[in-house]
């Protein structure tokens, strides 16, 4: 996102705070004591309550931050919950009363206490884990391509083979869950009913990496690349599916292969990762416009808030904070080895899996604490 230069002299539109990617005002003495510093001052591009949208004028950065915690740069940990393995996927319930984070070989479901109440082996090596709409099932896809389905009353485990799959989602109001596979030049998602059994299959184009479904569920969008030996560095596209025929209706060409993918809660816009990019594309669905938002590191995941305002991806090394409004990316260092990322329905808790330190981290997006 590019901005002309703001006018130096109109010191309605600065701010006295320090740079998070260059040293412009981190160690002024005038600028820690929060007076207004004559050099070290940035360009105010936003104001919205204690949200500030900032430019350095040194190194042209781009950030969003919150001038209640301005200084904290390091956020302050609220929960961590180790679990004894290597944190792989987080997801929480509906009604936000469990979550459940999987390690190589069991999946742990954690209380609003953050106490881990039970831990229930799985028959798979687990690769992504989903809550059905109405909460009573637990789905654990594997590498192997078979899929655990966890009753959450008694913990029970049921386990169906399937073929190998490269994503995975789960519908927000009926009983699907949805599959997309790679063989070969072949390319197909999979409809899967709540017992295991596949309804039927959509073929699609290309390389599919990543699937996400509208608020209402009446749209599943596929990203899709360039065979794996040359997708990272080619174009990309993503496909939409109509989710009461089951038939594909459109495909969105983008400038860079997509990798993962999710929706906006009013279904308004599509954000997809591009990791070898470092950046996010925004995709405007009515006017099909896209925007490219550059971050500082690599992104692996992206999700919303309910609300729409702030996007939170997971990166290689941190966790970046992107205003929606603005396109202003902001880099948070939580935990080492940051992976999974899921934001609770009310907005209040986001967990992430911190692969590096076998553990959940749990963040409060509101307060801007982790």
């Amino acid at each position: 996102m590019n901005h002309l230069p703001i006018d130096p002299a109109a010191h309605s539109r600065r701010a006295w705070l320090p740079c998070p990617n260059c040293n412009h005002g981190h160690d002024c003495p005038q600028c820690q004591n929060n007076h207004n510093c004559q050099i070290h001052w940035q360009y105010l591009l936003k104001t919205a309550g204690t949200r500030v949208s900032l430019q350095c004028p040194t190194c042209a950065h781009l950030w969003t931050v919150d001038t209640t915690h301005a200084r904290r740069r390091e956020p302050d940990v609220v929960a961590t919950v180790p679990l004894g393995g290597h944190a792989r996927d987080v997801v929480v319930s509906p009604g936000g009363d469990h979550v459940y984070a999987t390690t190589a070989n069991s999946v742990s479901v954690i209380d609003r206490a953050h106490h881990i109440v039970a831990n229930i082996p799985v028959g798979v090596d687990p690769k992504r884990t989903m809550v059905s709409a109405d909460g009573s099932r637990v789905y654990v896809t594997g590498y192997d391509g078979s899929m655990s389905i966890i009753n959450a009353v008694d913990h029970t485990v049921r386990t169906v083979g399937g073929q190998a799959s490269t994503a995975e989602a789960i519908s927000p109001h009926d009983n699907y869950v949805y599959l997309v596979h790679n063989q070969g030049r072949n390319c197909w998602v999979s409809i899967i009913s709540d017992d295991g059994t596949t309804a039927t299959v959509v073929p699609v184009h290309s390389y599919a990496s990543a699937l996400t479904l509208s608020p209402d569920g009446g749209r599943l969008y596929v990203a899709s690349s360039k065979p794996r030996s040359t997708y990272q560095h080619g174009h990309g596209s993503i496909s939409v599916i109509d989710t009461a025929t089951f038939t594909l209706i459109e495909v969105i060409a983008m400038q860079f292969s997509p990798d993962t993918i999710i929706v906006s809660p009013d279904g308004s816009a599509v954000y997809a990762t591009h990791y070898n990019e470092n950046a996010i594309s925004a995709i405007a669905l009515a006017s099909r416009c896209h925007t490219l938002i550059r971050l500082d590191d690599a992104p692996l995941e992206v999700a919303v808030s309910p609300d729409g305002d702030q996007l939170y991806v997971t990166n290689l090394h941190s966790v970046a904070l992107i205003d929606t409004a603005t396109n202003v990316a902001e880099s948070l260092p939580i935990g080492d080895l940051p992976r999974q990322l899921h934001v609770s329905s009310d907005g209040k808790q986001a967990y992430i899996t911190d692969f590096g330190h076998h553990c959940v981290r749990v963040w409060d997006p509101s307060t801007r604490r982790s």
